[in-house]
């Protein structure tokens, strides 16, 4: 067992674990260069990767290639020089005239935390989409608003990891989903509104683990069922009556009253141990169609990888994290990194044989890189030849070690992104105060700094950025919002000129005219909270990533599970699941 460096917690390395170390090791002229076994839990990894991913919130600032102003992921507080994406891309600007020697009298993340000061970087990463400006970490995108991490998505808004879905409004991690709003962790539904853990179900309101069931309101851990209100058959007749009666439209106070039954009988009802689907040897949650996958969260056709998320078609990868659509390849510790032979890496798509770069592009091998596209061989942006880069990384490495960087994922004080502003905050959900406690605990915690420079004292940081409020004609106060009509139908097209009050936050949001659409199409109430608290609302509903040993509320197997062990409900293992829903 070793004990965590940052939270002290004990954490096994497995021989399974050192192997995999140990085949992923850099090699240069035949000589192994091993990555040495982690120094922090997998918890602790997990927090510091997406800590480096941008969550959604958009900025305006300006362009420092032309002037302009453009929406970017970056707040102007951010000391890096931001371009628009057509500038960036163009053939403007030249990454190589960035480069710079590497200066063996210094640490190596001081010299990069330099070079990412210097090298432009791009203000959303938006490629292939149409009608789809305010979107980052997209491919393949038509007429979506506020979505982040979406491939192959069309008429979608404020959405996080969607692939192949259309007309999906406030989902999280949903594969192949249709005309539904309120979606988590789910794949195949269709015309549903408040689902979570569910797959290929249609007409349904407010379920959770259901399978292949159609017109269900209300219920839990169904398989194959139709006509169903609160996990009792209720057949056609009754069920059209409810509808009527109850959700046309639907009103705020009906959304709460079916809510709070539905939390009854979820807590009474058993529940299986993982979301596991069409796999073999995995642990984790909502993984389908993989393989030997451990400690794997939203993961599809993968194989032989462990404590990766949001990582689909990855194989023999290790610590990863967003990764869609292509996957992870061979790689470690890397987040939002498309690439193959990949160590330590951010932001990176289309790469092989990286380590330790940020934001390139079909480029590789590269060591220490910011921001290069269709380059090889490079160190630090500077071009050298095949044989003068394998002569010189070695090298580079050996100085890695002896100040202790080596082996260590990219320090928190070179994220761009405050605690607030990053995926960290949905899995590992902290208030600023919270944040600023724990800083104070590193401080006081005796943990030496890996090297002899402030950038490896992990803190993480808070943004108190706030964006100007939008011109709208009107500003609809707490006290305003709670008199608009709860039908749909009775709130006027000038809602799009107004600005609403978050019920909870007192934050300021508009709504956008698709939006009012779908609203109106499946006649929901408008919404009384931030777009962001209701994202955060969503990820309350997501079991942690994290896993505990419990046995079977059955038979006693032991197993792992998202269940902590102080949680009320009672936990089964898939075969006395399957046995209790079949």
């Amino acid at each position: 067992m070793k004990t965590c460096r940052h939270c002290s917690t004990e954490f096994e390395v497995t021989e399974e674990d050192r192997a995999f170390y140990d085949k992923i090791s850099a090699v240069f002229n035949g000589v192994k260069y091993a990555i040495p076994e982690p120094s922090t839990c997998p918890e602790c990894r997990l927090q510091q990767r997406l800590y480096f991913r941008h969550r959604g919130k958009l900025y305006t600032r300006t362009c420092d290639a032309t002037g302009k102003k453009i929406i970017t992921m970056y707040s102007p507080e951010v000391p890096w020089k931001v371009y628009d994406q057509t500038a960036w891309w163009s053939d403007r600007w030249n990454p190589l005239d960035y480069g710079r020697d590497f200066n063996f009298s210094k640490p190596f993340f001081e010299q990069l935390e330099s070079l990412c000061k210097a090298v432009p970087h791009i203000s959303l990463i938006n490629v292939n989409s149409e009608n789809s400006y305010y979107c980052n970490h997209c491919l393949n995108q038509k007429n979506c608003y506020l979505v982040v991490g979406g491939t192959n998505c069309e008429d979608c808004s404020y959405g996080h990891f969607l692939l192949s879905c259309n007309n999906v409004l406030e989902g999280d991690a949903l594969y192949s989903c249709q005309y539904s709003y309120e979606g988590v962790a789910s794949v195949g539904c269709y015309q549903c509104l408040y689902f979570t853990n569910s797959r290929n179900c249609s007409d349904c309101f407010m379920i959770s683990d259901c399978q292949n069931c159609q017109y269900c309101i209300g219920c839990f851990g169904l398989q194959q069922k139709k006509y169903y209100i609160f996990n009792a058959f209720v057949g056609e007749e009754k069920y059209k009556a409810f509808v009527k009666a109850h959700l046309t439209p639907i009103s705020t106070k009906t959304i709460q009253s079916i809510r709070e039954q539905f939390m009854s009988i979820a807590l009474c009802a058993p529940h299986r141990c993982a979301n596991i689907t069409a796999s073999e040897t995995c642990t984790g949650d909502l993984v389908v169609n993989s393989k030997n996958c451990k400690n794997a969260f939203a993961v599809n056709t993968s194989e032989n990888c462990k404590y990766i998320s949001n990582s689909p078609n990855s194989f023999g990868s290790y610590d990863c994290s967003y990764t869609a659509p292509i996957g992870a390849q061979h790689c470690y510790f890397s987040v939002s990194t498309l690439s193959q032979n990949t160590l330590f890496g951010y932001m990176l798509w289309h790469c092989h044989d990286c380590l330790y770069s940020i934001e390139c592009h079909n480029s590789g091998p590269l060591f220490g890189c910011v921001g290069l596209n269709q380059k090889k061989y490079c160190i630090f942006n500077k071009q050298y030849t095949k044989e003068q880069y394998e002569e010189l990384v070695p090298k580079i490495i050996e100085h890695m070690k002896q100040t202790g960087e080596w082996g260590e994922f990219f320090p928190l004080a070179l994220s761009p992104f405050g605690y607030n502003e990053s995926a960290a905050d949905d899995d590992f959900p902290m208030t600023r105060e919270e944040v600023i406690e724990q800083n104070k605990k590193m401080d006081n915690s005796g943990v030496e700094p890996l090297h002899a420079t402030a950038l490896q004292i992990q803190k993480f940081n808070w943004s108190d950025y706030e964006s100007p409020t939008p011109k709208v004609e009107k500003v609809i106060t707490k006290e305003m919002m709670k008199n608009l009509p709860d039908d749909i139908s009775k709130i006027p097209d000038d809602v799009l000129n107004w600005a609403l009050t978050c019920e909870e936050s007192g934050k300021l949001f508009i709504i956008q005219k698709p939006e009012l659409e779908f609203y109106r199409k499946i006649n929901l109430p408008l919404p009384h909270r931030h777009p962001d608290i209701r994202h955060a609302d969503r990820m309350k509903l997501r079991n942690p990533r994290k896993l505990w040993k419990r046995t079977c509320g059955n038979c006693g197997t032991a197993m792992e599970t998202t269940y902590s062990p102080d949680r009320p409900e009672k936990i089964l293992c898939e075969k006395c699941y399957l046995d209790v829903v079949l």
